[in-house]
């Protein structure tokens, strides 16, 4: 038989022999078993239990004030929402600070159309009224 051929045949197997050590060495470790607990993770002292009387101070009233038939008369009166503006070069932003939410979106690098190049493009509006983008911040005190 001709020699070229058990030549090749013997370099295909010492290639397959080097790339099965080369993967025996490099393989990734394998992540040890995580144990498996059959008891329960959480206990009834971890669990918070909810009562009224938690919820109560010690004169018997509880932490949320009564709405006040008067706030909506003292609202009404408040000047308009402070908001602040943040523009970037793509977009510009009016955020009420009252809440995070925002009241305006707009890309002014953008026209509405041809005939109107100084109008961006308003993604978003207080008076547009389809889309409203609330984030729901909180403070726990007034600033």
């Amino acid at each position: 038989m001709d020699t070229r051929l058990f030549a090749y045949i013997a370099l295909i197997f010492l290639g397959l022999l080097i790339y099965d050590a080369w993967v025996e060495d490099y393989r990734p470790k394998p992540a040890p078993p995580a144990k498996v607990s059959t008891e329960p993770q959480t206990s009834q002292q971890d669990i918070p239990q909810f009562s009224p009387e938690s919820q109560m101070s010690p004169g018997g009233q509880t932490d949320v004030p009564a709405p006040d038939p008067t706030s909506e008369s003292a609202a009404s009166s408040q000047p308009a929402k402070q908001t602040i503006k943040v523009e970037t070069d793509v977009l510009s932003l009016e955020i009420d600070l009252q809440g995070g939410t925002v009241v305006r979106a707009e890309l002014p690098g953008y026209p509405v159309d041809i005939q109107h190049p100084d109008q961006p493009v308003r993604l978003l509006a207080v008076n547009d009224r389809f889309y409203v983008a609330q984030s729901g911040l909180l403070a726990s005190k007034e600033a």
